[in-house]
């Protein structure tokens, strides 16, 4: 229980614990990677949205804290609790339905590049990062039609996409993830990103498999058949990423109308794709997130501090300033585009 409240925490949790839930759906094995007190694999059980569940934490304390909720929920045989490292605690296949959630965005994207081997294809994945979001929307592709079965090149020695739970090889491994949407939460004075996807490929990128106008190459393609991306993939691909996105058509088009937009404001555009969120421009029946103000807010709060910390007049300062201003023009620019012109004011 919450000392102070007397409320049960497992029972009802908070705005972002609720909207991570809420994004997992129904699960056979739900995995909750950095569980911490264990509220959410307890809250899933108990509303019947897991039939099992297994939280991992690197650390033992975190785990007895889980231990003790667990036990007071009265899921014990239920919740499986695990000490390890990311996904290192889980066989491969072993969960249906992962969760990285309150960790940093680069945290999260070591954790999805060193437990490839463990994600099948199917594994639905729900990732809240505190901050840093950014780290895990690039690179991506415009999404492969339906017809297709994404499936990455075979990489050397005849490596292939996962299918027959093949054991883990050397080396790194490409995740191909469908995006599932985005959604975003706002808990305290903060809001937060929660990004659904489905792992429909892996495998070994080839070296040299690089992407797009600016990689200097073809970009890779998960197609079976090798076909060349679409000529929206334009997002870097660099030999052997962590996990590659598949876009549908509508977060392509946003992406590409993001990166006109940050051109014109003068900020790189592949930072403004990946730090905006194209899905969140289109997460509602084509159109903007309902929380989308809260969010371009946030993205502009540290340049706001940073033209407040930046007074000088020395060649750094001013350096410092023109980004700021230039990123909080993009941020407003970005809020006329979506309908939400006031999100992000301009500075005094």
């Amino acid at each position: 229980m919450n000392p102070t409240t007397g409320r049960r925490r497992w029972d009802r949790l908070g705005p972002r614990l609720e909207a991570v839930l809420a994004a997992v759906g129904r699960a056979r094995v739900l995995a909750d990677v950095g569980t911490d007190h264990g509220y959410l694999p307890a809250a899933a059980i108990l509303r019947g949205q897991a039939q099992r569940a297994i939280a991992t934490d690197l650390r033992r304390a975190p785990l007895e804290a889980a231990r003790r909720v667990v036990r007071a929920a009265g899921v014990e045989g239920a919740v499986e609790l695990r000490q390890g490292a990311g996904l290192e605690p889980l066989a491969p296949g072993e969960a249906d339905a992962v969760v990285v959630a309150g960790l940093h965005g680069k945290t999260i994207a070591a954790i999805l590049r060193d437990g490839a081997p463990r994600l099948l294809p199917g594994t639905r994945i729900v990732l809240q990062p505190t901050r840093g979001a950014d780290a895990l929307r690039l690179p991506a592709l415009a999404a492969i039609p339906r017809a297709a079965s994404p499936a990455p090149t075979a990489g050397p020695a005849g490596r292939d996409s996962g299918a027959g739970h093949p054991p883990a090889p050397p080396g790194r491994w490409t995740l191909w993830i469908a995006l599932e949407g985005e959604g975003l939460v706002t808990e305290g004075r903060h809001t937060y990103v929660v990004i659904r996807g489905r792992v429909v490929g892996r495998g070994v990128l080839p070296p040299g498999e690089g992407g797009g106008p600016t990689g200097g190459g073809a970009a890779a393609s998960p197609h079976p058949k090798g076909e060349p991306a679409p000529a929206e993939a334009w997002f870097d691909i660099s030999d052997e990423p962590a996990f590659v996105w598949l876009w549908d058509g509508a977060t392509s088009a946003a992406a590409l109308a993001l990166a006109a937009l940050a051109r014109r404001s003068g900020v790189d555009p592949r930072e403004a794709v990946a730090r905006v969120g194209p899905a969140l421009l289109v997460a509602e029946r084509g159109g903007p997130h309902p929380q989308l103000a809260r969010w371009l807010d946030e993205l502009g709060r540290p340049w706001r501090r940073a033209l407040q910390m930046n007074p000088g007049s020395t060649q750094r300062a001013v350096a410092s300033r023109r980004r700021a201003a230039a990123w909080l023009a993009f941020l407003r620019e970005v809020g006329r585009l979506a309908g939400v012109a006031d999100a992000t004011p301009a500075p005094n």
